[in-house]
């Protein structure tokens, strides 16, 4: 069973998804459209970049103002009230109360803020990188498991069918031994040949149930349900008009990957001059305006509320923050320079990839073309070999024979067109675009 997250996935996979002998139908689109909703990984790295964005955001708050309300109360030594010239002034004080706002608003920072802001912008790039190549892993992997259950299905049914040809050959050979018209070592033959027959199909059965199960899994259905694929393999084979250096260059400007690696190097940068302006001062501008009793420019004190301001010019300069500063920029350095030489070692292992995989699927495409060939001959053999059962000259064992051949022949053309499919999808993903 499907549990979709999104309303609109659920209810396309709910109009597609028919029953098909007790098998869920579902087509290459609904399974790609039910794993991307479906991905644990992929609401991870998404939750991870709506935390990023909001990171950022958060850094970008550095540029305004700090507002503070402040209040207070303290119990104080009691002070009696001055006597000067036969006089009292002031009152006698007990308590302390005051209320009152300050402000700060950064003015010259050397830079602190701004690249704070540079890495928290690069930062959830990075995460939207990981978002989009897991996407595109899932995709390849969902229409690869796909592909997997069309072949699996494709084999089970074509050696059922061959199996039903052998049991009734094999009823046939019986009968005739008990009229006497076949020998015994014909009937054990053909019992051999059924048997065979019997383990291939229980092999095939085997490796659907596998197949299943990993698309199942992969679309949010429980492993033991059966999926019956309703997209058939495409009937023309992928074409690319784009030379292999074409597509090396295109990989180079798509892969996600690699844009990441692009992009620690620049978070590596940014960490370098935020440390840099660490050696500048900071200059930021201030005020408060306070209510308070006793009021703290009114002398002799009195215990009355009176309100006082200030506006001012705050500089700071962290002296002994300046050996950690340099010690910061330095090992952003060597940062650096890691992650330039990984970014080329990524780009020789991308075109190695890209180089490697136009390799296969070029070789898949030859494939498809060799195993038309053997199964256009193995069709020919059996017609020739029928006729000769005709005449008497071969027999029926020979038959079978030919007709185990021809359906190899032809479950070889549906595994090198399924091959082909795989081969120019992984190419695709390859240079960087869904598969």
């Amino acid at each position: 069973m499907i549990a979709s997250r999104n309303p609109v996935v659920l209810a396309v996979c709910i109009v597609g998804m028919a029953s098909v002998g007790g098998a869920a139908a579902l087509s290459i689109e609904e399974a790609v459209l039910s794993a991307l909703d479906h991905a644990p990984l992929l609401r991870a790295q998404t939750a991870d970049r709506n935390a990023s964005a909001s990171q950022r955001d958060e850094a970008g708050t550095a540029y305004l103002p700090r507002v503070s309300l402040i209040a207070s109360y303290a119990r104080i030594k009691e002070r009696e009230p001055i006597e000067f010239g036969g006089g009292t002034f002031g009152d006698a004080l007990s308590d302390s109360l005051s209320a009152g706002v300050e402000f700060r608003q950064p003015l010259f920072t050397g830079g602190r803020i701004r690249q704070s802001l540079v890495t928290a912008d690069l930062a959830l790039e990075r995460s939207q990188d990981a978002v989009v190549a897991t996407r595109r892993d899932l995709i390849l992997e969902t229409r690869s498991a796909y592909w997997d259950v069309v072949e699996a299905t494709i084999r089970v049914e074509a050696i059922q069918e061959r199996l039903t040809q052998v049991a009734a050959a094999v009823t046939d050979v019986r009968n005739r031994a008990e009229a006497g018209a076949a020998t015994r070592s014909l009937v054990l033959e053909m019992e051999m040949i059924q048997a065979e027959a019997e383990l291939q199909a229980l092999r095939a059965e085997n490796a659907l149930v596998i197949a299943s199960a990993r698309l199942a899994t992969l679309v949010g259905m429980e492993p033991s349900e059966e999926i019956a694929p309703t997209s058939p393999l495409p009937d023309e084979s992928a074409s690319s008009s784009l030379s292999l250096d074409d597509l090396v260059d295109l990989a180079m400007v798509n892969r996600v990957d690699l844009a990441a690696l692009r992009r620690g190097t620049a978070l590596a940068e940014a960490e370098r001059r935020r440390s840099a302006a660490r050696r500048y001062p900071e200059v930021y501008l201030t005020g408060a305006f306070t209510l308070a009793s006793p009021a703290p420019d009114i002398f002799p004190a009195e215990a009355s509320f009176g309100t006082t301001w200030n506006v001012g010019i705050l500089g700071r300069y962290e002296l002994g923050d300046q050996p950690a500063a340099r010690h910061a920029e330095r090992s952003a350095r060597e940062a650096i320079a890691a992650g330039l030489a990984r970014v080329e070692s990524a780009r020789e292992a991308i075109a190695l990839e890209v180089r490697t995989r136009h390799a296969a699927w070029r070789t898949a495409l030859e494939e498809i073309r060799v195993a038309q060939t053997i199964a256009r001959r193995a069709a020919e053999h059996l017609s020739d070999t029928r006729a000769r059962v005709a005449s008497g000259t071969a027999l029926r064992t020979e038959e079978l024979d030919a007709e185990a051949l021809l359906l190899e022949s032809g479950l070889a053309v549906t595994s090198a067109r399924v091959n082909e499919r795989l081969t120019w999808e992984r190419l695709r993903r390859s240079v960087g675009e869904d598969p």
